[in-house]
């Protein structure tokens, strides 16, 4: 088997159809998945898992390509993470998708597809199947390229077992060490992760606790909600989100170390949880871009927790005010006790000012790694 850490659809290179995508440059073709299960490219409809169609599929195509009327079927192919605009806008599916090597059609000598050669192999479908065989693109030089239609009604190999798809392969251990590693802050500092996550399915602590947070913070969406975390490191709270129902989760973060963190935890758990790396303060107008569009119905909760020193006050805020969250979480970074006359014995309250000024409330306070303030933002 083959693995490919990321596929982007929306790159030049790749050639988007209606039900697969084609990477010539690699010589994979990849029927388009979403969420685990294989869907009609930018539609949700009739959608099935992989191991229900692929197999057979597969069967087909390399049976007809020792007849030189397939183009030369190769290994197994899975895509760890798949880059597009299914749902109208940039999204990582971290939940990984199966393919398989193709060669290309175009690059060999002519083929020799013939459709009642093809029905004369123990092949079965409805007439409708097959008369798709024949539609436009899916015979290129000579060479049936595409047998797909879908789990209810596409071709079956009937001349044995067409085999299993095996287990999407994660390595638990090795996963979890990896993010006590690389998911510290500072890096490097710390003997474990800098905040909790879900690893295959289970809570893994590191130093700051999700949970705890964001019950502090009422932070629990409702089935069919959406979040956005900006600065969402290893993504703890985009999965607890996940835990409580939301359907669309959205995370960002400056370190590509961190992205790729995020994305692995979410594909070890099952969960279609979109992360991007993206520097929000510089690249400013395509990060607002980016949200208007992946959020065509409004962002319903907004994490902002522990960014202020990173992005700035100011920034932080008109960020807030831009997007317009209907419930916004803020927690400060580290709140350095002043001795000094009018702040209270637990030191100043940051950002409270900014907060007030939102119609915002103090929620209470974190003090598992240092002092933190939390607060929310709730607009009608």
């Amino acid at each position: 088997m083959r693995i490919i850490p990321v596929v982007d659809a929306t790159s030049r290179e790749t050639v988007v159809g209606r039900h697969a995508l084609w990477l010539p440059r690699l010589g994979v073709k990849v029927p388009f998945q979403w969420g685990r299960r294989i869907a009609k490219y930018q539609h949700d409809e009739l959608t099935y898992e992989p191991a229900e169609t692929l197999p057979h599929e597969i069967a087909i195509l390399r049976a007809l390509a020792a007849e030189q009327m397939a183009p030369p079927i190769g290994r197994l192919v899975y895509v760890e993470t798949l880059i597009s605009e299914h749902r109208g806008a940039w999204h990582a599916d971290p939940c990984g998708a199966w393919g398989y090597e193709m060669a290309d059609a175009r690059s060999l000598p002519p083929g020799r597809f013939d459709l009642a050669a093809m029905r004369q192999l123990p092949i079965t479908g409805s007439d409708g199947a097959w008369g798709d065989v024949g539609k436009p693109g899916n015979v290129a030089n000579g060479y049936l390229v595409d047998v797909r239609r879908t789990a209810w009604d596409m071709l079956r190999w009937e001349g044995g077992d067409p085999g299993v798809l095996p287990g999407a392969p994660l390595d638990v251990e090795a996963l979890r060490a990896r993010v006590h590693r690389d998911c510290q802050f500072p890096s490097g500092e710390r003997a474990e992760a800098y905040q909790d996550f879900w690893l295959a399915g289970e809570l893994e602590h590191g130093q700051r606790r999700v949970v705890e947070r964001a019950q502090a913070l009422g932070f629990c969406p409702s089935p069919g909600e959406s979040v956005l975390d900006i600065g969402c490191q290893s993504g703890g709270f985009l999965q607890w989100g996940h835990r409580c129902g939301a359907d669309l989760l959205v995370g960002v973060d400056v370190d590509p170390v961190y992205v790729d963190c995020a994305r692995a935890l979410a594909r070890s758990c099952r969960q279609n949880i979109s992360v991007r790396q993206m520097d929000v303060v510089t690249e400013r107008d395509a990060f607002l871009g980016w949200v208007r569009a992946a959020f065509p119905a409004g962002v319903d909760h907004l994490m902002c927790l522990s960014i202020e020193k990173h992005v700035g006050v100011a920034s932080l805020f008109s960020l807030i005010d831009e997007i317009g969250a209907r419930h916004v979480y803020v927690e400060t970074n580290a709140v350095i006790a002043d001795k000094g006359a009018g702040t209270t014995p637990a030191g100043p309250m940051k950002l409270w000012p900014e907060v007030a000024a939102r119609g915002g409330r103090h929620v209470g306070d974190s003090r598992d790694r240092n002092l933190r303030r939390l607060y929310r933002i709730d607009r009608p």
